[in-house]
């Protein structure tokens, strides 16, 4: 299980058994933002929704996501929108 993930990097949602009825176990997103206070919370990007993950309860895939038709700039406006309602800047 991955605690840490790089930005960009793809991962797949995977919860301990016991939690495996929560949306979106089992799918694949990249890692948007990386929390490094608490609480340890990273935003994943599955298509095109957005997912917060508890640390901890996502696993690394092989490869690279390709950003292929996924809307950049509507994606980096949602990121400002977060990272200001987070730090009030």
């Amino acid at each position: 299980m991955i605690t840490n993930p790089r930005i960009g990097d793809q991962y797949q949602i995977w919860y301990r058994e016991s939690l495996r009825h929560i949306p979106y176990h089992g799918h694949v997103g990249i890692a948007v933002i990386r929390s490094q206070n608490r609480p340890r919370n990273h935003l994943i990007q599955t298509g095109n929704d957005f997912v917060m993950v508890p640390c901890g309860n996502f696993r690394e895939i092989s490869g690279k996501y390709d950003n292929e038709g996924l809307d950049n700039k509507k994606n980096s406006t949602l990121i400002s929108f977060l990272i200001m309602a987070r730090f009030g800047k």
